[in-house]
């Protein structure tokens, strides 16, 4: 049996799920929600026997062979997961919440344990590949090329690397958020920062990420599924708006994508870099250079396939869906 971990809003994983369906496979699906108190969910474990109960349904009636791990909680890990009372030591509400916070994910961990000897596709403890900082010391490590990246909390600090680098870039040093605020939702993006952005800071701020702005001849999105790269050419530069980041997406004139075969030496060290962050799935942003030079620049665990499978024609879906049966012995 196959058991797909998502938090059920991930679009793609639906269409695995369809494929999976249609060739007549066994699967079950795990919401991350599942472990908060608005469903039935709760495992056992003895000196006997160990039992995972779902919707009041014991899960392992059939032991998952293999998991799917595409994304978990529709929100992350905080108090606002469950109500709670507040009271008016604001210093005492932040020890509490923060005890909620450590027992929902420690309770996550202990599940994900349970399914140890299934063979998992994505991986729920990929937090080593989540530091984009130590992805770019492994990609460097294995010769290949990074932009120049500066984490710093001082301005003057800042002024001197774009007096070295000329215009610089900066997104977070962690995953994107997305922020929501009376119905409306915000999205983060890479963002240009030029010498009169810089002149505006504080002497000291908060600590953040700038790298050198590379410039590009097209942008690369490559899907990995062991052991086969998939990769699309995106042609962000033609477009002012998308130039900088192309998901700032401009729908009345979209990006041209096509597909792209990536230098067979490049996938060789793709391959080892993904095998050192223990990624057997992944989505891999990288930079084709107006010089010719791909310059990596992160890779996403979670990563979305369905926009790099359509357009390309690559039909991933029904790739991972047979990859998952294959396994699921």
């Amino acid at each position: 049996m196959i058991l797909i971990i998502t938090n059920g809003e991930d679009i793609s994983a639906l269409h695995v799920m369809e494929w999976i369906n249609w060739s007549k496979g066994q699967f079950e699906v795990m919401k991350g929600d599942y472990t908060l108190r608005n469903t039935p969910f709760s495992y056992l474990l003895n000196n006997e026997e160990t039992t995972i109960n779902l919707k009041n349904k014991p899960l392992n009636k059939v032991k998952p062979n293999v998991v799917f791990y595409r994304r978990w909680k529709s929100k992350p890990y905080y108090a606002g997961n469950h109500s709670f009372d507040p009271i008016a030591d604001n210093e005492l509400n932040t020890d509490i919440a923060r005890h909620i916070e450590n027992e929902q994910l420690y309770s996550d961990c202990g599940f994900v344990a349970l399914l140890e000897d299934a063979h998992w596709l994505g991986n729920f403890g990929f937090r080593k590949s989540e530091d984009k900082i130590k992805v770019l010391i492994c990609a460097r490590q294995l010769g290949i090329s990074i932009p120049p990246t500066l984490v710093t909390t001082q301005k003057s600090e800042l002024s001197q690397f774009h007096k070295e680098q000329g215009t610089l870039i900066t997104k977070g040093i962690h995953n994107v958020t997305i922020f929501s605020h009376q119905d409306t939702r915000y999205m983060m993006y890479t963002q240009e920062i030029n010498k009169t952005d810089i002149e505006k800071l504080p002497d000291l701020f908060y600590p953040s990420l700038f790298q050198k702005q590379i410039k590009k001849e097209l942008e690369l999105r490559i899907f990995y599924l062991e052991p086969e790269f998939y990769a699309m050419a995106i042609f962000s530069q033609a477009n002012d708006q998308t130039a900088v980041d192309f998901r700032h997406y401009d729908y009345s004139k979209p990006n041209r994508k096509v597909p792209f075969r990536l230098p067979d030496k490049l996938k060789k060290k793709l391959k080892k870099l993904m095998e050192k962050l223990s990624l057997n799935t992944g989505s891999i942003d990288m930079i084709l250079t107006t010089e010719g030079k791909f310059v990596f620049l992160e890779v996403n665990p979670i990563g979305q396939f369905g926009m790099t499978s359509f357009p390309c024609n690559y039909n991933l879906e029904k790739k991972i869906a047979e990859y998952l049966m294959k396994h699921d012995v």
